[in-house]
């Protein structure tokens, strides 16, 4: 019980931050697509997505640090981690300036995806963001997730007021230096607060030591990326950039889950790795799968569906431009819910040293994605249908997932058929409620911002009653309010141990 209150807390601490760094966020992301035209938006959706690729570069060194870090500190004490993270600095800053040095090149000559003078501020961003996403790993490596939450809500501030302020006036040139300003203020935060020091160390051994674990993370993390971006580089290629445009309304509501998701499964991986460390022991580790995939599995769903129907009238009244890509938003939101699961069945498989394992899975949904979106694309089916590719893509791998992570601990396949229905069912179910009432319910008039309100109140109230089950279930299961009630005064200290 005192590991789960502990894990309870660390995980409330940061996701709480996610949720407040995640609406900022939110909001600049709603601003750019105000202030840009949803050709503009497809082509910072484009940059986006180039981006992404850029990170792998890093071969996956800052996961190899953190693991390294939070093993070795867990056996040998604070500070022991120190030359890991110290090598990890400077790896990755040499190879993500060489191949941003490249892709400069590559749009001075063809242009391609961009002009010089905007990918070269771009690489700028792209090295500022891995040296600071390498210190937010070091936090969460050291279990310090009440210093990375403030910074990541001091970042998203710092790029909702820069945005305003640069888009305006300098359009996509602006979105990117305000992306270059948050990663300074981040770095300046963390560093400081911290107490890390940005000491190089050129150790071609270590370096190749953490490329080594780190491979299986970058081709882990190409895998999942590919995966999700098929839908995107499909758009852009068969529809254009307008059409990724809108679609990009349906990426920024869906990657609100994904973020809660990814927040939870990061606070349990410092404990997680700590606990095999020391023993070796899958047992140790054996509910950070199983109890995490089915609660989590019961209250996502309830929080997507609700969300699903209310995107609806929020696009009508707030961004009425991407009208298109409302349905697409509602797909991937409920099935965004399958990430959570996929998240947290991730970090075991990183524990263990067996991520390699996960590649096949990984491989099948990306190619059902592919089929699914192509066959779409190609029939004029609406983008909605495109997202329902991604959606099979999500539940082919958390199934997959977690079907090898049971092989692991020696249950009856009867459990294992029954966990794997637990943790994924609500999404289903929560998805078909949505279905029908937006299928079904109220209709409100056109343009009448109260006639839309109430239709929504009405949507919501029914939808709750029916999702309600869902969350009791939980409650029963794993007693969250009697966890609530522990770890509320550790809350109340601001996430400070006494």
């Amino acid at each position: 019980m005192a590991r789960r209150n502990e894990l309870v807390q660390d995980a409330s601490i940061l996701t709480s931050t996610v949720v407040i760094s995640s609406g900022l966020s939110g909001v600049v992301a709603l601003l750019t697509a105000r202030l840009l035209a949803p050709e503009l938006f497809g082509v910072w959706q484009t940059i986006r997505v180039v981006a992404q690729y850029v990170n792998y570069a890093n071969l996956g060194l800052p996961w190899a640090m953190q693991q390294e870090v939070a093993g070795v500190e867990r056996v040998e004490g604070s500070g022991a981690g120190q030359p890991s993270i110290e090598v990890a600095v400077t790896a990755v800053s040499v190879l993500t300036t060489g191949v941003g040095l490249v892709l400069v090149g590559v749009a001075a000559v063809t242009g391609v995806p961009v002009g010089w003078d905007l990918m070269l501020p771009t690489v700028i961003w792209l090295l500022l963001a891995q040296v600071y996403g390498l210190a937010t790993m070091v936090l969460m490596a050291r279990r310090r997730f009440w210093l990375a939450g403030r910074a990541d809500i001091l970042t998203s501030l710092a790029n909702l007021v820069l945005t305003a302020a640069l888009v305006p006036t300098l359009g996509l040139m602006g979105v990117v230096l305000a992306q270059i300003g948050w990663c300074l203020a981040g770095l300046l935060l963390v560093w400081r607060r911290a107490g890390l020091r940005a000491r190089l160390r050129a150790d071609l051994a270590a370096a190749l030591r953490q490329a080594r674990v780190g491979v299986q993370f970058t081709a882990n993390g190409a895998l999942f990326y590919t995966h999700k971006s098929i839908d995107r580089l499909l758009i852009l290629a068969m529809l254009g950039q307008t059409a990724l445009g809108y679609y990009g309304i349906a990426l920024l509501a869906s990657g609100y889950v994904e973020l809660l998701a990814s927040a939870v499964a990061r606070s349990m991986a410092p404990r997680m790795i700590g606990d095999y460390s020391e023993r070796q022991s899958l047992l140790d580790i054996r509910g950070y799968v199983t109890s995490s995939a089915t609660l989590l599995g019961a209250l996502v769903p309830v929080l997507t569906g609700a969300a699903a129907l209310a995107v609806v009238p929020f696009v009508h009244f707030v961004l009425p431009r991407y009208a298109p890509g409302v349905a697409a938003a509602q797909v991937l939101l409920v099935g965004s819910a399958f990430l959570a699961v996929r998240y947290c069945v991730e970090w075991f498989f990183v524990t263990v040293g067996k991520l390699y394992r996960t590649y096949p899975i990984q491989l099948a949904a990306g190619l059902v994605a592919l089929v699914q979106a192509y066959v779409a694309l190609r029939l004029g089916l609406g983008l909605e249908w495109v997202a329902g590719g991604v959606v099979i893509g999500h539940l082919t791998t958390s199934v997959g997932m977690l079907a090898y992570a049971y092989r692991h601990f020696d249950l009856p396949a009867r459990v294992t058929l029954s966990s794997i229905v637990s943790a994924h069912m609500p999404t289903v179910y929560c998805g078909v409620l949505v279905f029908l009432l937006e299928r079904w319910g109220p209709v409100p008039a056109v343009g009448s911002v109260l006639e839309e309100l109430g239709a929504l109140t009405v949507k919501l109230g029914v939808y709750l009653a029916l999702a309600a089950p869902l969350v009791l279930y939980a409650n029963r299961q794993y007693g969250l309010l009697a966890l609530v009630r522990r770890w509320r005064p550790f809350l109340a200290r601001g996430g400070v141990r006494p």
